[in-house]
Order: structure tokens, then sequence, then C-alpha cells
């Protein structure tokens, strides 16, 4: 390794792993050498970053991952660094004492040097752009929410019922307004007028941001090879992509599920295993939107033959629908994993169930599951390209194209 000198620190220091405690203008650094002995302790403002780890020789930096931190990964990166990012959660067990900037410096530099340790992969420019339209439209589809529900609630209050979906608001408040014998003032009409074009406004963003999001799903192959996927549309396509661009940062899509908190949480001890509700670990909003489209799957499973509508519908009768869904998004996750990580597209054969003679048109459930537990991935990718999607806006999507 090469040597640096700075701030009175003796020369041929040789770091081997550097814990950098980001911040708005403030950064802490902890260095040790491979042997673990603590030769680096500084801290810097937040223009000297980048020139220290041009002059620094090649070595690991372990960053949390919070704000900032995919951008701090990429410049150093790009000065020759091996970066590690690292959740906030497994960096607070390494938190000695009382925390401040060089404890956590000192704990973010022992956990990146842990040999099992579980790193997030660093996020290109473009991921971000595309995470950050989902983020925004969250946003304004949330306060559209709350904008329509204080519309009807204002009108109840003047003996106005409007029911609750936001397209039977587009459509009633124009004809309240334009309604003479109703209680409504000319305060109160220029209130609600006001609260429409806010409306009219949120709405005109979230189609601006959803033509970005077309424009993103017809540039991506992945997104195309994955929006196959029965119960996977245009958003969480997109959104999947955003969030793991290189499907092998997981081992198996088993750890892909888990990632997304799909799977139960567990609380074992003496040998005894417990499994309990699922995680809920993870980005909540990609949760989110795999078990919306798992649930559209599991309304129309019963209408279908093939093996993988039969699973569905007994895991739903024994189990009931949220739970069916959950196995449904489970089961998802894991096969967009294998389409990312493995590359390939989706078979769209169906294979459908045909009971044997004289079995009197009973099915044994319990061995179509062991079946398909044991058969290839491939062989499990068995969907129908025109049902299934996300939400509203996949619908309208696919209509228009």
């Amino acid at each position: 390794m090469l040597s640096f000198t700075s701030r009175g620190e003796s020369p041929f220091i040789k770091v081997a792993i550097v814990g950098l405690d980001i911040a708005k203008h403030v950064f802490q650094l902890h260095g040790t050498d491979r042997d673990g002995k603590v030769v680096l302790r500084r801290k810097m403002r937040r223009h000297e970053v980048v020139p220290f780890f041009a002059n620094l020789a090649s070595c690991v930096v372990g960053l949390e991952a919070c704000g900032g931190a995919h951008y701090w990964a990429r410049r150093l990166t790009a000065a020759g660094h091996a970066v590690r990012l690292i959740a906030p959660q497994f960096v607070k067990p390494f938190v000695k004492s009382n925390k401040n900037d060089a404890n956590d410096a000192e704990a973010i530099c022992e956990a990146a040097g842990r040999p099992s340790m579980r790193f997030v992969s660093a996020k290109s420019v473009e991921q971000q752009d595309i995470q950050s339209l989902h983020r925004v439209r969250s946003r304004l589809v949330s306060c559209r929410t709350q904008l329509v529900n204080q519309l009807r609630g204002l009108l109840m209050e003047y003996g106005i019922v409007l029911p609750q979906h936001v397209g039977q608001v587009r459509r009633g408040v124009p004809e309240i307004l334009e309604d003479e014998s109703n209680e409504l003032t000319l305060l109160g009409r220029r209130l609600l007028a006001s609260l429409y074009n806010e409306l009219v406004d949120l709405d005109s963003k979230v189609e601006q941001i959803e033509k970005e999001l077309r424009a993103v799903y017809a540039a991506s192959e992945p997104c195309q090879r994955i929006a196959a996927v029965e119960g996977i549309g245009l958003l969480t396509a997109t959104a999947i992509v955003a969030a793991m661009s290189d499907g092998k940062v997981f081992q198996n899509g088993r750890q892909f599920a888990a990632w997304l908190g799909l799977v139960p949480k567990q609380h074992s001890s003496g040998g005894r295993p417990r499994l309990l509700g699922i995680s809920k670990r993870g980005d909540p909003y990609l949760r989110t939107l795999l078990i919306h489209g798992a649930r559209s799957v599991v309304y129309r499973a019963c209408r279908k033959k093939d093996v993988r509508s039969v699973w569905i519908v007994d895991k739903q009768r024994r189990l009931g629908t949220t739970r069916a869904c959950v196995a449904v998004a489970n089961k998802n996750a894991r096969i967009v994993w294998s389409l990312i990580a493995r590359g390939g597209a989706l078979p769209c054969a169906a294979r459908v169930y045909t009971p044997r003679p004289g079995y009197a048109g009973k099915l044994n459930f319990r061995a179509v599951e062991k079946t398909l537990a044991s058969q290839a991935w491939k062989t499990l990718c068995v969907f129908h390209f025109s049902t299934a999607r996300d939400d509203g806006f996949s619908d309208r999507f696919h209509r228009d194209a």
C-alpha cells in the first residue's frame, strides 16, 4: 500500500479498512491496518473528503446506507477504493458506550471488516432517477388521497355524500358546483372549486410521472422481461430494477424474498422453531406493490386450471386470501430474482391439470404442492400474459399500449 501524511499523523501509515461516518458538513474517519490496529482517527469537512481519499492508497471503505451514501459510494469507487455499504441496523451492535461521530465511525470500520456481514449494493445514477420518480409519484398519490378525503368530508357537512373512489369525486364535484339547489354558499363554492383545481393539478403531475415511467419501461429490457410475470406490472417492474439491478448481490431467490420482508419472522430457541408473521423488513414500497399484484393473481386463480393456479386455490382455501397473497408475492419475488440474476426469458406455455381416470375429479393438493416444490424454477414460471397487473395504472398502460 501507498502511504499518506496529514495533520500530524506519522508517515507510511498503511490503512486496510476505513470507517466513514458521513453527515451534512462534518465527516469522521476511523482506520485500521491489516492487524486491526487503529492507525487513523480524523475529522474533516465535506470538501476535504474527496481529495483525502484521492491521495489514499486503495482500501476498503465502509459506509452506512443512509442519505447520500450512494453518492459517496460512487465518488470513492471512482477513486479506486472498495466501498461497502452497510445497513444501519447492522452497525448499531458495534457502537461502544455513548453515541457520537467517533464511535459511529469506529463501529462502521468494525462492521465493514466482519467476514459474514451483509452489504448493500451501490445504486447508479440511473437507478436513483427511477427510484426518485417512484418516490415523487407515491407522495403525489398520497396527497391526492388526502385531498379527496377532505373534499368528501367538507361536502358531507352540507348534506352531500360522494362515494369513496377518486373517480367519483372527479365527476361529482363539477356537478355539485353547478347545482344551485344545494346549500353551498358563494364562499363554499369558491373553496371547493379551488380544491377541485388542486385535484386536477395533482392528476396532471401524476400523469406526467407515469409518462416518464412508461419511457423508462420501454427502454429497459429487464423491466419488460420481469413484467411478463403474472402479478407484476409496469410500476413493480421499474421499482424492482431501480432497487436491484444486479441480482447476483443475493445468492438465491430466498434471500431476495427475505430482503423484501416476505418471509416469516423467526423466534426459535432450544432447537424448537417458532415462526411468526412476515418480517416486513426491507422496502415497504416494493413489498406493497408485490402483494397488491399477487392479490389480483389470487382473485383470478379460481378461473384457471394450470398447476400454479391450483396451488394458489389450495393456499387460499387452507390459509385464507391474505396469506395466499403473501405466498404468491414471495414466489413472484423469487422468480423475478431468477430472471434478473440468471437472465433468459419467461416460458409462456401453461400446464393444465387433468385428473386421472376414475379419480372422480378430486385433486391431491398436498401432492401438487410437493411437486411444485421439487421442480426447477422455470417449471414454476407458468403464467398468462393477459391478466393480473399490479394496479390501475398498469391496466391503463397496457390498454393504451
